[in-house]
Formats: structure tokens, sequence, C-alpha cells
């Protein structure tokens, strides 16, 4: 059992706190542009303090942070925990630190070892999954499910039983703005839009799998070039065209059959996946907003954290 306590979901760029009651409600939340490498060295605990007033949270309450916050470059690094695992196993590698007159406890993000045989990471993405899955129609069914985190580096995670058993990251989002932004793809691109058009142009080319992706990159260019693609649709075919490629992938060697995706994550980039997932035959399903709360809330339960 958990009782009151603060949740912080704190990022690379950005956090979210919530204030979370014993059954789990979230009485109240906030948000900042303070993530990890936002934040000066050593002030962690002054933007945290900063967050805590913000939520009104009443003096002493313990706090659950789960990100990049427990990397590395975070205010204390926990060591991962190792597929597969649940609440119960994440739980247990949760490491508290004393700041001020409250307990702060730190997550450990999750590893695997991936099907080339190198080592597989996520920080905050798995709160998020279990927080996710635990609230959904197969919720405690057994029965395998996928949950798909779209992003800079996009997570594909096989759950059974309320447990990660595996997951795999593609460099999707990243690989997007690298070739926009610093390569010949992006010098006939207009505008920030994702052209609906341009995108499922995209995706097709890539289920079609008539060449590899590094040659299909070079369509970007041509197609705009002889005037086979308006240039406003270009950036939706590159999005089309690496995301189409990520799902044919991960359906290929990763997914568990033909499962019901989950996906978590903004409405823009959960709107992309779900129409490229729908065009390769594929079921999907948009998981709660405040999956990344429910999740914490289930740790905190299975640590025994709270008030």
């Amino acid at each position: 059992m958990s009782g009151r306590f603060v949740g912080v979901d704190w990022g690379t760029t950005s956090l979210r706190a919530f204030l979370i009651e014993e059954d789990g409600r979230i009485a109240r939340q906030v948000e900042a542009d303070a993530g990890i490498m936002n934040v000066e060295a050593g002030r962690f605990e002054a933007v945290l303090d900063e967050q805590l007033a913000r939520l009104e949270a009443p003096a002493g309450l313990p706090v659950l942070a789960s990100g990049m916050i427990g990397s590395r470059q975070g205010w204390v690094e926990v060591a991962y925990a190792h597929c597969p695992a649940g609440a119960a196993e994440i739980a247990e590698g949760i490491v508290a630190r004393r700041a001020g007159d409250r307990d702060i406890f730190f997550v450990p993000g999750l590893t695997c070892t991936n099907a080339a045989g190198a080592p597989d990471v996520m920080r905050g993405e798995e709160v998020q999954i279990l927080g996710a899955l635990a609230s959904g129609e197969d919720a405690g069914s057994g029965a395998p499910a996928m949950a798909v985190l779209p992003g800079t580096h996009s997570k594909w995670a096989r759950v059974a039983g309320g447990r990660i058993e595996a997951f795999a990251t593609f460099m999707t989002g990243e690989l997007f703005a690298v070739l926009r932004r610093h390569s010949i793809l992006g010098r006939l691109m207009e505008g920030e839009t994702i052209d609906a058009g341009g995108f499922a142009r995209g995706v097709e080319t890539a289920l079609e799998e008539r060449v590899g992706l590094l040659q299909a990159l070079f369509a970007a260019r041509t197609l705009p070039l002889f005037e086979a693609l308006e240039q406003k649709e270009t950036a939706g075919f590159l999005s089309g065209l690496l995301i189409g490629t990520e799902i044919a992938q991960a359906r290929t060697g990763f997914a568990a059959g033909d499962a019901t995706l989950t996906l978590i994550g903004s409405a823009a980039l959960v709107g992309h996946y779900g129409r490229a997932a729908a065009q390769c035959g594929i079921a999907t399903v948009t998981a709660p907003g405040d999956a990344a709360a429910r999740g914490l809330h289930l740790l905190a339960a299975a640590r025994g954290i709270g008030r």
C-alpha cells in the first residue's frame, strides 16, 4: 500500500510533478522546462523545492522521482533493473536520499539485451508503460501486450503478466531531426507541418521494401527535384518513411504477433504513429495522459512509499 506522496517524471528537457493521493488520484499537477539538461550543477534540490511550492505539497511529504534524474547526468545515479521486470522488481532497485525535511526516492531504469547482443536501456518510459498497461482492457489477463513510446528514441516494449519482458529502441526521431536540419534532404523542404499525403506515401514506400532505407532516403530529394512530390509534402514523406520502416522492423523482429499497440506520448506523435500503424494494418489504442502518475503510484505501493 502507498500513502500520499509527490510523483515526479523528470526527463531530459522537462519535468512533471504530481501530488498523488493514497488511491492514486492526482490532486494537483505542475510542469516546467526544467529537465536535467536545463538545470545547473548542484541545483536539482532547489528546482524540486520550487515545484513542490507550486504544488503546495505538505512539508515532509515523500517524493518518488523517475526518468533521467536517476541517470549519470542527474541528481543520483541509480543502477538499472534487468528485464523481465514489473513494479515489484523495479521497486526493489529504488534508491532513497534525504533532502531537507523529506525523503526522495529515485526509480531505476531498465536494461535488456537486444537481438544484436548489445545492451538497451530506458529511464522513465518503464514507469509510463506500467501505468498505461495496468489501466488497459487486458490488465491482469497475462496476455502479451505491446507498448510503443514514440519520440527522439522510440521504445517498443513487450509486456506480459504486468512485467516488461524486453524492449527495443529505434532512433527514429533523432534521425528525422538530423536529416531535416543537417543534410541535403532538408534543402527542398517547406515549413514545419507534416503533410498527411506525403506522410502516407512515405509509409507506403517503407512497406513496399523495394529497396533498403539508405537507398529509399534519397527519394526525399529526388522526388521533389523532379516534381514528383510537392515540396510541402517532403517532410511528411521523410517522416512516414522513417516511422514506416520502424514499424516494419519492429513487427518483423520484435512485436508480439498482431497484438494491439498501446501508444504512449504526445498527441502529435501518437497521431503520426497511429496513422502509420493503421496503414500497416495494425490496431492501436492511446494510453491515458496520466500514465506516468499511474506508474509512479504502482511503484509507491510496491515500495510502501507515502504517508
